[in-house]
Formats: C-alpha cells, sequence, structure tokens
C-alpha cells in the first residue's frame, strides 16, 4: 500500500506575506499551533516545536523556505516524515494555505490511522490560523484537543 497523504487546506483573508510569517515566526505560531518553538524557519535548520500542555516536543528540519511560497519540513513524528506548507496569494489580501503531510510509516492501518490524525491535527491548525490572523482570536483548538492527556503545571 502506498502511504496515504494528509491535507488540510484554507483561505485566510490576509496578505500572503502575512500568512507565510505566522508560520515562519514560531512567536505567531504558538497563537495557534504549538506553545513554543526554538527558531525561526530557515533551510537547512533544525527547530523545536514544543507543545507544553502535552508535555510533548518534536524536531522539525527545515528542508526548504520559498519566501511567500512555500515551506518543506522533515518532522520527527511517524518515523520522520514531511510536512509541506503551501501559500497562493488569491488577491491582494488573501491567501489560500495548503498543508500536505506525507511518509507515514507501518502497517497499512497504522499509516491510514495516522494520516486521519494528521488531517484532523492540520485542520485545527488552519482553523486557528485564520481565527488569529482574521479576528485576533486565539481559540486553542491544539491545546484543547486532548483535555484528559494535559500535563499538570
Amino acid at each position: 500500500m502506498k502511504s496515504p497523504v494528509a491535507k488540510a487546506e484554507m483561505l485566510i483573508r490576509r496578505p500572503v506575506a502575512e500568512v507565510f510569517e505566522a508560520f515562519v515566526d514560531p512567536a505567531i505560531t504558538a497563537h495557534f499551533w504549538f506553545t513554543k518553538g526554538s527558531a525561526r524557519l530557515e533551510a537547512g535548520k533544525s527547530v523545536r516545536w514544543d507543545w507544553e500542555m502535552y508535555g510533548l516536543s518534536m524536531q522539525a528540519d527545515v528542508l526548504a523556505v520559498e519566501k511567500e511560497r512555500r515551506i518543506l519540513v522533515g518532522w520527527s513524528a511517524y518515523g520522520h516524515s514531511e510536512i509541506e506548507f503551501l501559500f497562493t496569494p488569491r488577491g491582494p489580501g488573501e491567501t489560500f494555505v495548503s498543508i500536505s503531510h506525507r511518509g507515514f510509516k507501518g502497517t497499512p492501518e497504522e499509516m491510514t490511522e495516522a494520516a486521519i490524525g494528521s488531517t484532523e491535527g492540520f485542520t485545527f491548525v488552519v482553523s486557528g490560523l485564520k481565527a488569529w490572523l482574521e479576528h485576533g482570536i486565539e481559540l486553542k483548538l491544539v491545546h484543547d484537543r486532548f483535555p484528559d492527556k494535559r500535563v499538570q503545571a
């Protein structure tokens, strides 16, 4: 079985430069995805993303950054998979964001389950991104996804 591809997409009513920066700058990304990132995304760098509420961290190897167009990272999840972020301008104040996650390993059932979970997770990411950039609202979708798995501070 060929490894499935998880995908989540959303129109964000903000200019492409602003939407792209939201993924490159961990101080912005922390409003809709992880709680802390070790550095800005730059090609050739490895960064650490933390979800402190779950006591979880992942390494991301930044494989490519094409300004305001594309980001490709190798992720330590699922046996080192790849996530590609595409940014397509749709007029002066809109950007279509497409996130694809590929390279799942395991049995067909394990790969399918991972792809479904990743699709769900990245749907939360683009939905949270939309709320943050368009309305300044931090929905905490990722934070609240697994309330029973949160680490007590």
